[in-house]
C-alpha cells in the first residue's frame, strides 16, 4: 500500500518538474531577448 502511494508521489513529482522547465522555457522565448539581457546585467 505504502510503496505504490510513493511511487504516485515520485511520478507527480517528476511531472511537475518538467511542466515547470516547459512553462520557463516558453516565458523566457516570449519574453523580448534584449529585456531579458538587461534585467541579468541589472541583477549581478
Amino acid at each position: 500500500m505504502m510503496k505504490s502511494f510513493f511511487k504516485i508521489i515520485r511520478a507527480t513529482k517528476k511531472v511537475i518538474e518538467s511542466i515547470h522547465l516547459v512553462v520557463l522555457i516558453s516565458f523566457l522565448n516570449l519574453t523580448d531577448k534584449e529585456k531579458a539581457i538587461k534585467l541579468l546585467e541589472e541583477n549581478k
